[in-house]
């Protein structure tokens, strides 16, 4: 995992089946949105940039 100046740690990893996520998206998360930034650090600051945002809602019935 890539953090630049901000330590990052991870102590727990999670794996879910693929029909728990789709019975999971398809009761909460109807539509959604995904983002990417870049971040960086300025007088112990985190800073965001958004490059792009993808939008997404589902279609019927989910396969």
């Amino acid at each position: 995992m890539k953090c630049g100046k901000i330590l990052c740690k991870i102590s727990d990893v999670v794996l879910w089946g693929l029909e728990t996520l789709r019975t999971r998206l398809d009761s909460k998360h109807k539509e959604t949105f995904s983002a990417k930034a870049t971040n960086r650090v300025e007088n112990s600051v985190e800073l965001f940039r958004y490059g792009f945002v993808t939008y997404l809602k589902l279609q019927y019935p989910l396969v």
